[in-house]
C-alpha cells in the first residue's frame, strides 16, 4: 500500500472459482450452468481435458451485443452482472445463471468482444464474478475496456490447467506485450485507480519523444513532411508535450501550420 492508499495488485493472483467454457455446442454451456457440486467439478475436468486434446470447439465471435444486449444497457451499475450473456445465441444463458454459478474464469474462441464494443460487456462480466477472460483472440477495444475496469484478459490457454491446480499466476502474465501505460493500468487494477495514483504523483506515464510524435502525425496525414520539419511546428509540439506533463501552462497556438 502506498502512502496515499493507492494499492497496486499483488505480484501474483489466484482465481478461486469455476471455469466456464463457452462452447460452440450450446448444450454444453447449459450443462455447466445447471451442474453443481461434484457433477460440476467432473464436467469442468472433462471439458478442460477435451480442450487440451483439441477436441472442444469453442464459440467464436462472441459480440458485446451478445454479452449485454441493448435492453440490458438501461442498467449502468452492478445490476449488469445479473444479465451477462443473456443475448447469447440459442438463448444459452439466462438471467443470474453466471453470477450464481460461482465462475471466476471464462474461456472462448476467436474474436471475443467483437461487434459494437459497448463498455457494458466487460463490466457485466466483472460484476457476475468473472475475474479473467481467456480467449483465442480478443478484440482491441473490448480488451482495453476490460483493462480499464480491472478485468484481466489473456490468450494463453496454458493458464487454464495452472488455474485448475490452484496455482498463483504472476501478474506479469497479463501485462506481456502491453505499452507502458496499459501495463500500469493493469497493475493498478484499472484506469480509475491508475489516474488517482498518477494525480497523487505515485505513477507517471513515460515521456513522449518529440520526433516520435512528429513522425506519427506525418504517418496519419495530419501534417506534411515539410510542415513537420519547420521550426515553428517543432516548438509547438515541444510546448504541447510540456503542457501535458504539467511543466508549462502557456496556451498552445490555435494554428500550428500555415495552409
Amino acid at each position: 500500500m502506498t502512502s496515499s492508499g493507492f494499492a497496486k495488485r499483488p505480484d501474483n493472483v489466484r482465481f478461486n472459482g469455476r471455469i466456464l467454457f463457452l462452447t460452440e455446442d450450446t448444450s454444453l454451456i447449459r450443462q455447466q450452468l445447471e451442474a453443481t457440486g461434484e457433477a460440476a467439478n467432473a464436467l469442468e475436468e472433462q471439458l478442460a481435458q477435451r480442450l487440451m486434446n483439441d477436441d472442444l470447439p469453442l464459440m467464436n465471435n462472441i459480440s458485446t451485443d451478445e454479452i449485454t444486449p441493448g435492453w440490458v444497457c438501461f442498467h449502468y451499475d452492478e445490476t449488469l452482472g445479473q444479465y451477462v450473456y443473456v443475448g447469447m445465441r440459442e438463448g444459452a444463458v439466462k438471467k443470474d445463471e453466471v453470477k450464481n454459478g460461482g465462475f471466476a474464469v471464462v474461456v472462448s474462441g476467436l474474436s471475443k468482444g467483437c461487434g459494437s464494443s459497448r463498455e457494458t460487456a466487460p463490466y457485466a462480466e466483472k460484476w457476475a464474478g468473472i475475474q479473467l477472460v481467456i480467449a483465442q483472440s480478443i478484440e482491441k477495444i473490448y480488451g482495453q475496456n476490460s483493462q480499464n475496469i480491472g478485468l484481466l484478459t489473456s490468450t494463453d490457454f496454458g493458464l487454464i490447467e495452472r488455474i485448475r491446480r490452484g496455482e498463483e499466476i504472476e501478474l506479469a502474465e497479463f501485462t506481456k506485450g502491453l505499452d507502458p501505460i496499459s501495463q500500469s493500468i493493469v497493475e493498478y487494477g484499472g484506469l480509475f485507480n491508475y489516474n488517482k495514483a498518477r494525480l497523487a504523483g505515485e505513477a507517471s506515464p513515460p515521456p513522449v519523444e518529440t520526433q516520435s510524435l512528429t513522425r506519427q502525425l506525418v504517418e496519419v496525414g495530419q501534417v506534411s513532411p515539410a510542415e513537420a520539419d519547420s521550426q515553428m511546428f517543432q516548438n509547438v509540439i515541444q510546448q504541447a508535450l510540456a503542457q501535458s506533463t504539467g511543466q508549462s501552462r502557456r496556451p498552445i497556438p490555435e494554428r500550428v501550420c500555415s495552409t
